[in-house]
């Protein structure tokens, strides 16, 4: 029995040693669970989701980014507190990755549009929304404003939106909970999520899971038998209800002489595994069917993953040419991709406008 606890000991301060060599010197985690300030957060019952007081002036940071996050009176993220976007020509929608995510709002990619096109813009991106989140902002825009476009960052978490239902009940408790959330917490009430996103070993470990499932051949056809769901057909199992929503809203869009630009933002691991030559099938197949219903659903679309991933090649397949150093979300170089591919877009469409 001594020789067991005496190795359950060693063996504990053993990965307690790995683990502050690899945080330090390996890979970097973030000291912060919650990223933003609940002060500057209220529960809007309209969108059924978090948002910013408006206006406000707060701090996200995850303890290796510090970003300041102004929203002003209308809910748009901009640079001051008194900055006034009256009358937008294009308005952006979307998840973290439109939001930005750990970046100065210079460096989203709604910002860089803007500076782009030359056209005044208004970034009502939040972090955590899904498809149904923006029926509240895509009616309420059009109530309040009149702009040219309406861009919607849709990330691939939003693929399968309409999989998962909530009530505002399920909603305001996540809202509650989020001002609680501690390391403690985290790893009492979710170990398996604790360790693989707020450890080192786990990252190190999560990581060399993608790189044995998801980059090489004989992995990806192991995980389709081993994990169908992380290999399904995503045009069958939630793309249709995805496209049913992007052809109601670009209809009543268009109603209102608004053009509805869907821009892809593909997951970061999406576009390393494509630039290594590894497809992802389940994807490119949801995405091809929303493309293929393009046209006719009067919305116009824009997938960036060739562009990102020839960037990320042309960088020696480096982390740091597409996103942040400690998590996922896009940074300038990626963003600036995605501004000029939305710029080319708005380009074409004001060439034929003019015609």
């Amino acid at each position: 029995m001594k020789k067991f606890v005496l190795i359950l000991i060693s063996s504990f301060f053993a990965v307690l040693f790995l683990e502050i060599f690899s945080r330090n010197f390996i890979e970097k985690v973030p000291s912060k669970i919650f990223h933003f300030n609940m002060d500057a957060l209220v529960f809007d019952q309209d969108s059924l989701n978090v948002t910013w007081k408006k206006p406000s002036k707060s701090i996200m940071t995850n303890g290796h980014f510090k970003e300041y996050v102004i929203i002003n009176k209308d809910g748009f993220r901009v640079n001051s507190i008194e900055e006034e976007i009256i009358n937008p020509q294009i308005i952006t929608i979307g998840d973290s990755q439109t939001f930005g995510h750990g970046i100065s709002n210079d460096d989203t990619w709604p910002s860089l549009l803007e500076k782009s096109t030359g056209l005044s813009l208004g970034n009502l991106g939040f972090w955590g929304y899904r498809m149904q989140n923006y029926d509240y902002q895509i009616t309420n825009l059009v109530k309040n404003y009149k702009p040219k476009y309406l861009v919607y960052g849709m990330t691939d978490n939003d693929l399968c939106s309409f999989e998962t239902s909530f009530t505002k009940e399920t909603e305001y408790k996540r809202f509650l909970s989020m001002k609680k959330q501690t390391h403690l917490q985290i790893m009492l009430k979710e170990p398996f999520v604790y360790f693989k996103s707020y450890t080192s070993l786990g990252r190190i470990t999560r990581g060399s899971y993608f790189n044995v499932f998801y980059r090489n051949p004989l992995g990806i056809s192991l995980r389709s038998k081993i994990r169908k769901k992380s290999s399904r057909n995503l045009d069958v199992e939630c793309t249709i209800p995805t496209i049913k929503w992007l052809t109601k809203k670009a209809l009543f869009l268009k109603k209102h002489n608004i053009e509805m630009i869907v821009l892809n933002i593909p997951k970061a691991i999406r576009v390393m595994s494509i630039a290594k030559g590894f497809d992802q099938k389940n994807y490119m197949k949801s995405i091809a069917s929303i493309k293929k219903h393009e046209k006719n659903s009067l919305y116009y679309f824009i997938d960036p993953i060739t562009e990102l991933s020839e960037h990320y090649k042309s960088n020696n397949y480096k982390r740091e040419s597409i996103i942040l150093p400690v998590n996922s979300h896009n940074n300038r170089f990626s963003n600036n991709i995605l501004a000029n591919l939305v710029k080319k877009k708005i380009n074409k469409l004001e060439l034929l406008k003019g015609l």
